[in-house]
């Protein structure tokens, strides 16, 4: 990736930069439709124009509700031109947390749809306004651009745009990042997985999430192509002639596995699988695949990735990432504790934190920015993780998700991939249906045990889990036993991560009921 030639660079808008730097190459790809760098800041240009007449102001929190990726891409860059935040929103989710979370972000301007998925009216609150979003504008892009940029110099460090947590710690929280968070993101990306002019990674991650506005940013800055189409169709990304790079996570490739497809039909030379709980089987295929397969551990907090290594069975993700920090801290409540310095002996295993230049402004909460990091500045994951003698990772789990049943600790995650295994090991998956490709354990109130294990699997077999129950029987400990299962409910399946709060409160009413 190019490195800026000039002190006043880093305040130079990145897509004014990459307008004279590769004016005429395509930067989005929609279809029949493409896009250049210099169209994509001129329309840039005018929608900002559009929207400060409209009376959004530097400083504005503007909030989009657009399934549509296009729309929010045009107004990312409008709104960053003017100094505005813009927070892209999950609109498959219920009315309700929609409007909770416009009341959150203290959302000044709406753009998108009014209405939920199911038609019910959204209630903007107080000192909000919706905008509409005028047609793409292409009537000057044969016009050159200025040889300085008429806009105000854009702050490196100040909030360009802004993400909704997944909530898996309680209800979700905004993270705000600056430029100089997704610039160094980016940067440490391209070390590893090198991306350039010519090249074209496909959208295939929503940009409400930290991983669909990385991919955005690492497009921008390389002078690579941005290839937008149904992020669902997976097989079409791959055999898209200009996609070279493809972000996915797990559950996105089962299907394809499943199938025995290759990944090799198009132009495709680099696949980062992200996400969390890779199953052995699916990283066993990858490693059969012609082209490079990058495993990661990211956070939203960290602008995305900060680990990424090549693809392998056990999951060690290798390399950690130039401008990041990463090390192991004991966990309260464990067995032993790391004497100063151990977690560079190697084979550590504890909670992970993690700092650097990619490390977010912070969550925003009225009208401030609250960053909880510790006095020596990291930030405390709560994912727990084992750094192997290389500095290799192993990503165990997420604290928040252990559980206590009959005095014993339960972790999900190494528990759901044994289940995985046996529905991958089975010659027409469980029951002779379909195989598993997810399944979540979680705890419900239990009189004997304290808590125990209920288990959601999908697609959900035709038994009800009578055979899986079986095959766990001599798998597991009696506490890590699932005393249930069932199948996802749809309600839940609302965004890139099913809450596992959310399948808790499901469950407990059903034991209750």
């Amino acid at each position: 990736m190019a490195e800026l030639s000039h002190p006043m660079a880093e305040l130079t808008h990145p897509l004014w930069q990459a307008a004279r730097r590769h004016a005429d190459r395509p930067a989005l790809i929609e279809g029949e439709r493409v896009l250049s760098f210099a169209a994509l800041y001129q329309d840039a240009d005018a929608l900002a124009r559009h929207l400060a007449a409209q009376g959004v102001h530097r400083g504005d929190h503007l909030l989009l509700l657009e399934p549509d990726p296009l729309p929010i891409i045009r107004c990312l860059w409008a709104t960053s031109l003017l100094g505005c935040v813009c927070i892209p929103l999950n609109p498959a989710l219920p009315v309700a947390q929609i409007e909770r979370q416009l009341a959150t972000a203290d959302a000044r301007w709406l753009i998108g749809a009014g209405s939920g998925e199911e038609g019910e009216h959204i209630k903007l609150p107080p000192g909000c306004q919706q905008l509409g979003l005028p047609p793409l504008s292409l009537t000057a892009t044969n016009a050159p651009l200025a040889a300085t940029p008429e806009w105000p110099p854009l702050d490196p460090q100040t909030a360009l745009t802004g993400t909704f947590t997944s909530g898996s710690s309680g209800h979700p929280k905004l993270a705000l990042h600056s430029l100089a968070n997704h610039r160094a993101s980016a940067k440490g990306s391209g070390q590893l997985i090198p991306l350039g002019a010519g090249d074209g990674w496909g959208l295939t991650l929503p940009l409400y999430h930290i991983g669909g506005l990385a991919i955005l940013f690492r497009c921008l800055l390389a002078g690579a192509s941005l290839v937008l189409g149904e992020r669902r169709d997976l097989e079409g990304f791959l055999q898209h002639p200009r996609v070279t790079h493809l972000s996915v996570v797990a559950t996105q490739l089962v299907r394809l596995q499943r199938q025995g497809r290759s990944l090799a039909a198009g132009s495709l030379r680099h696949l980062l699988l992200g996400g969390s709980a890779f199953p052995r089987s699916l990283l066993d295929w990858l490693a059969g695949q012609p082209i490079q397969c990058h495993i990661s551990y990211g956070l939203t907090e960290m602008s995305s990735q900060v680990m990424t290594g090549p693809a392998n069975p056990d999951s060690r993700i290798a390399h950690l990432l130039p401008g990041r920090e990463l090390r192991i801290a004991p966990i309260a409540g464990d067995e032993g504790q790391l004497e100063p310095g151990e977690e560079e002996s190697g084979n550590v295993e504890g909670e992970i934190l993690v700092r650097g230049d990619c490390l977010w402004l912070g969550y925003y909460q009225r009208g401030q920015l609250h960053r909880p990091l510790n006095k020596e500045g990291w930030f405390h994951t709560r994912d727990r993780g084992q750094l192997d003698t290389t500095g290799a990772l192993r990503v165990i789990g997420r604290l928040d998700n252990q559980f206590v049943s009959g005095g014993e600790n339960v972790q999900p995650e190494p528990l759901e991939a044994i289940i995985r295994s046996f529905a991958g090991g089975c010659e027409g998956g469980v029951d002779g249906g379909e195989p598993i490709d997810e399944c979540y354990l979680v705890p419900v109130s239990d009189a004997e045990y304290g808590t125990r294990a209920v288990c959601f699997v999908e697609p959900f077999p035709a038994d009800g889990g009578a055979e899986l129950a079986r095959w766990l029987q001599p798998q597991l400990a009696s506490h890590q036993r699932p005393r249930a299962f069932y199948p996802i409910p749809p309600e839940l399946k609302r965004g890139l991560k099913i809450s596992r709060q959310q399948l808790c409160r499901w469950a407990e009413e059903q034991s209750q009921g």
